[in-house]
């Protein structure tokens, strides 16, 4: 899958899932305060964690996905709180307060969990057209050096 796939499934799960308070908090970073994380502030930290099939826990079947879960949430006082390493029923405890989200796929969930959801600093369409740059040789480059772009053979054949 590309990186714009990935964003754009990212963003298409977010948005269906925009009740959950760590969402809220990714989709609008700037309306809520920053925990210092390695010197850079974060809102939203995200682990997965996958269940056995009959797994549940207070009335909330968790078995069978494989579910994003924020390690900070927002305690009532309004101020952020991250997840103690000693929590073990921390998860579960968010699972079933609906502040995660369940995926079919292992591979799914650590994508949105690794950051596929962020704007990366240079936008996506950019670094698309600077890819495209690299890889293009046009008739010059090709007298020049002998063999076509890959993008070359796709749009004019060869490939």
């Amino acid at each position: 899958m590309s990186t714009m796939e990935e964003y754009l499934l990212a963003q298409e799960v977010l948005r269906a899932n925009r009740e959950a308070p760590f969402v809220r908090r990714m989709l609008n970073p700037g309306d809520y305060p920053a925990l210092d994380i390695g010197g850079r502030p974060a809102t939203v930290q995200l682990s997965t964690h996958g269940y056995g099939p009959k797994e549940t826990y207070k009335g909330v079947h968790l078995g069978g996905r494989e579910w994003v879960v924020p390690n900070i949430v927002m305690g009532d006082d309004g101020k952020l709180i991250r997840r103690g390493p000693e929590d073990h029923l921390w998860d579960r405890e968010q699972i079933a307060r609906g502040n995660a989200i369940p995926f079919d796929s292992a591979e799914r969930a650590r994508a949105l969990a690794e950051g596929s959801w962020k704007r990366s600093e240079v936008g996506l369409l950019e670094r698309a057209l600077d890819t495209a740059a690299k890889d293009y040789a046009g008739p010059l480059q090709q007298a020049l050096f002998g063999e076509p772009s890959s993008i070359t053979r796709r749009l004019f054949g060869g490939e």
